[in-house]
């Protein structure tokens, strides 16, 4: 992906938040289509992007226990 971005261009990921899977390993998380946003941030990192900005809550459903998280990144 980010050979696809022109410099400067952007990625955003938004994603379930992995409620009862978040500590386990990333092959676990996957498992269930969920995967924890610190999984993401780092391997975006590894890959080369700039993490711009990172909401744990960004969208949020109390009372139903669902909550989704959104990472922006750039290229440089």
């Amino acid at each position: 992906m980010l050979a696809a971005l022109k410099p400067g261009g952007r990625l955003v990921v938004l994603d379930n938040m992995p409620l009862r899977t978040r500590n386990r390993p990333r092959a676990d998380q996957t498992k269930n289509h969920v995967i924890a946003p610190e999984v993401v941030e780092q391997e975006l990192q590894e890959f080369g992007f700039q993490i711009l900005e990172r909401r744990e809550q960004f969208i949020a459903y109390p009372d139903d226990e669902r909550a989704y998280w959104l990472i922006v990144a750039q290229r440089p």
